[in-house]
Parts: C-alpha cells; structure tokens; sequence
C-alpha cells in the first residue's frame, strides 16, 4: 500500500511513520520535517493571519495568467477565501539602448524591451498550518521566470496592559 494511500486513509498517525514510510525522501528532509513538526507544541495556539497578499511578476502574460489560474484552484481546492485576482493590464516597460558594434560605428545602435507584468491576490482568514501548506505548495508550482513577494498580516491578541481594567 501506497504511502499517499495510508496518509489519506488515516492509518498514518505521526510523522514519523511517514518518514519510515517514504523511503525516497532524504536524511535532510526527514530531519526537517520532524523538527517543523516539534516546533509547535501540543497546546499552542496556531496563527492566524487576516489576509495574505500574493504579488507576482512575470515577463511572460501567458505564463503569468495560467500560473494564477494554478493559485485560485488551489485556493478553491484547500477551502481558502480569496478575492478576485488582479492582473495589472499595463505592463512595466523597460528599454535599453546599445550599440551594435563593440568598437566604433556610434549610429548603428540597437534596442532592447522587457516587458513585466503582474498580478496579485488576496488571501483572506487563514490559520498557521493552511498558510504554510498552501504557500509551500503554489512555491514548489512556481514556474520559470515567475517572481513571487508574500505579504502576511497576522492577528495578534490584545496585550494586557493595553486592556481595560475590569471593576
């Protein structure tokens, strides 16, 4: 049986038992995941984020709009709210002016354009642990000459000297 199967089947219980379970998985990588997991104790309280915000930047619109077709599936996969994605419909333009020759011939010149376009979506209501495996994830998804900036803002509770005093 399939180590994806018993995961999904419920009959993995700890990662340890996945780590046994995946023989392709390396040294590092087990190691990692067990420290990921000790890191957050039984009994501590998750983060919780208001919104994420995903800004990406492409010089391909083709590549650009299929990849943030990838990030709303999976957002709509995994339950995550999100708002509509926003693709800028101007690009930024950047133009470089050179010469064709190395030594002389100065009005022989030659231009260069790079265009980049970008995009961006908006996260909203998300815990710790669906945040870490939803960016994990749409990262491993990110293709060539895709840039990618994550913006979190995370609920903190109110600090007790900030409270009212109770009478």
């Amino acid at each position: 049986m399939s180590v994806v199967r018993r995961l999904l089947q419920g009959s993995i219980s700890s990662p340890s038992q996945l780590i046994l379970g995946c023989r392709s998985l390396s040294n590092h990588a087990a190691a990692a995941l067990q420290v990921s997991n000790d890191s957050n104790p039984v009994g501590t309280p998750d983060k919780l984020f208001k919104k994420i915000t995903i800004e990406l930047k492409g010089h391909e619109k083709a590549v650009l709009k299929s990849y943030t077709t990838v990030l709303k599936a999976a957002a709509t996969n995994l339950d995550i709210p999100s708002d509509e994605i926003v693709l800028v419909p101007k690009a930024t333009y950047n133009r470089l002016t050179l010469l064709r020759s190395v030594h002389i011939y100065k009005k022989h010149r030659v231009q260069y354009e790079m265009r980049t376009y970008h995009a961006s979506l908006t996260l909203r209501r998300l815990t710790g642990s669906t945040a870490d495996t939803y960016l994990e994830y749409v990262q491993r998804m990110l293709p060539e000459g895709v840039g990618m900036k994550v913006s979190k803002t995370e609920i903190h509770p109110t600090p007790n000297y900030m409270q009212q005093p109770s009478a």
